[in-house]
C-alpha cells in the first residue's frame, strides 16, 4: 500500500504538492525541523509545523497536532488550486 501511495504522490503536480504541504503539512519535501526551531511559532508556515510535528514530534502546538502525526495518509490529499 505504501508503494501505491508513493506512486500516487509522484503524479501530483508541483502546485498540488505545495498546496498540500502549505495547508495540511503533507506531501512536503524533507524539511529541516531543527533550523529556526527557537522561533517556529513566529516564522514557520502551518504546513511545516504540521509536517515536523507528524514526523519528528517537533513544533506540536496542540494535542490535536501531535495526535494527528499518526492519522491519515500523506498521499490522499484533495487537489490544490
Amino acid at each position: 500500500k505504501q508503494q501505491q501511495q508513493q506512486q500516487k504522490q509522484q503524479q501530483w503536480t508541483q502546485s498540488q504538492r505545495q498546496w498540500c504541504c502549505d495547508h495540511e503539512g503533507r506531501g512536503c519535501p524533507h524539511l529541516d525541523c531543527f533550523a529556526g526551531y527557537s522561533v517556529w511559532r513566529q516564522s514557520w508556515a502551518r504546513g511545516k509545523q504540521l509536517w515536523c510535528c507528524r514526523h519528528y514530534s517537533v513544533a506540536c502546538e496542540t494535542d490535536d497536532d501531535h495526535q494527528a502525526q499518526g492519522g491519515g495518509t500523506e498521499f490522499d490529499m484533495p487537489e490544490g488550486p
